[in-house]
């Protein structure tokens, strides 16, 4: 999975996060991008998102440890569902519309997605990219 991590300027002042990944939907939406703008309308630099990210990878680990076999962890309108070796993204709209991932993958994805948030942007031009 190919993920690249940038920030848009809204506003003189208001930088926002957004990914561009290769997990398309047969239209070509992109899943990851979809979940990982979800911010619940928390601004990306709030506490609360960065704990909606820590409690993402905190499921990932519970169940790469084995504490549970199953993890649902959703946002407002997307969500993700982790089982031992996979990542279902789906959107809480329709729980038909979805695209499954290696778990290690999404892990990978997740935490370098929370590192670029938490980092803020540094200028216009900021970007990550990542081949998970």
């Amino acid at each position: 999975m190919n993920v690249t991590f940038h920030w848009k300027m809204r506003f003189s002042d208001d930088a926002i996060p957004y990914a561009i990944s290769d997990a398309l939907s047969n239209d070509g939406l992109d899943f990851i991008g979809c979940l990982f703008s979800d911010s619940g309308g928390a601004k990306y630099d709030d506490p609360v998102y960065v704990e909606l990210l820590e409690g993402g990878i905190y499921g990932i680990e519970l169940v790469k440890k084995g504490g549970v076999k199953y993890f649902d962890w959703c946002l407002s309108y997307w969500g993700a569902e982790f089982e031992e070796n996979m990542a279902r993204v789906y959107s809480l709209c329709d729980e038909n519309f979805f695209i499954n991932v290696k778990l290690d993958d999404f892990e990978k994805v997740l935490i370098d997605w929370k590192k670029f948030v938490s980092k803020g942007p540094l200028d216009n031009n900021a970007k990550d990219t990542l081949d998970a």
